[in-house]
């Protein structure tokens, strides 16, 4: 069975980057632009992975993460959380409300599909 990763960034771009980079995977993809629409999407698919962006337009990241791993369909969901803004006390609020690892845009591909494999491998 394919497991799925739900993406939240606000950077089309980036999306379609790591579309392509998670190609080979065995994975399905669901690339989310809005952070307002990831917790019904995460309640409604349960991922067997999010990567979300902290800095959203709408709401951000931090948020939707305390949003996430306060429901009980999707509290058990590993969240990878991504940033060009790497601040340590950001990094501290998204382990306190339960995310997994950091990825620090722009990526290094190679660091990025070892993280991801740790959460998606059969």
């Amino acid at each position: 069975m394919r497991k799925k990763i739900l993406i939240c960034d606000d950077d089309s771009t980036l999306l379609n980057v790591y579309q392509f980079i998670l190609a080979k995977e065995n994975a399905d993809i669901i690339t989310l632009s809005s952070s307002n629409e990831l917790f019904s999407t995460a309640k409604q698919q349960v991922p067997a992975l999010i990567i979300l962006d902290i800095m959203m337009p709408d709401k951000d990241g931090i948020r939707v993460l305390q949003e996430l791993h306060g429901d009980p369909v999707t509290a058990s969901i590993p969240v990878i959380m991504a940033s060009a803004v790497v601040k340590p006390e950001i990094w501290k609020q998204a382990i306190k409300f339960g995310a997994r690892e950091f990825l620090e845009k722009p990526f290094n591909m190679t660091k990025m599909r070892e993280t991801i494999r740790k959460y998606i491998a059969p």
